[in-house]
């Protein structure tokens, strides 16, 4: 007998949310408006937030962990005096996340019609032994730096937060 109750107590809940979904979805059905094509003049005056938010995880030979100098390097070359050298980053590796990167386009209050980049710095910048291993100045692009030339690394442990804006306009 009480099985009995309790499956007719389980069918009328079970009935009542259907109902109830059913109805819920006919509501939302009926206030969908058709979408209205809008001219330069009438988008001008839509006000909202604008823009773009970004999370960005970013992961450099995070698997790499074999030697403290292996995995990618980064080189940039200057010629001085006819000579070629390279400032070299080896050992790039590890994790970094940027929370909350906003990418905007506002208007130029100083110049009208003209606009400008607002980008956002992330507000949470967290990052898992982020950074290059060894530094190093020679003349050997694809050369390991070796631990004798070594000038120091830089790596990042962390989370922090920051606030600040990065603008951007033609001239």
């Amino acid at each position: 007998m009480a099985n009995h109750r309790m499956r007719q107590t389980v069918g009328r809940v079970w009935l009542a949310q259907a109902v109830l979904c059913v109805g819920l979805l006919g509501i939302a059905a009926s206030v969908a408006a058709e979408p209205v094509p809008l001219d330069n003049a009438d988008l001008a005056e839509v006000v909202g937030r604008e823009g773009i938010s970004l999370y960005l995880h970013l992961e450099v030979n995070s698997a790499d962990t074999a030697t403290p100098y292996s995995g990618a390097r980064f080189t940039r070359s200057f010629n001085v005096n006819g000579i070629t050298t390279y400032a070299a980053a080896q050992g790039l590796r590890g994790t970094l996340d940027l929370m909350g990167v906003t990418v905007d386009v506002s208007a130029r209050p100083d110049q009208p019609g003209g606009s400008y980049l607002d980008i956002g710095l992330p507000g949470l910048v967290a990052a898992n032994q982020f950074g290059f291993r060894a530094f190093g100045v020679q003349t050997d692009p694809q050369a390991a730096v070796l631990p004798e030339q070594n000038m120091g690394g830089v790596l990042l442990h962390g989370v922090g937060t920051q606030t600040g804006r990065f603008l951007m306009w033609a001239q």
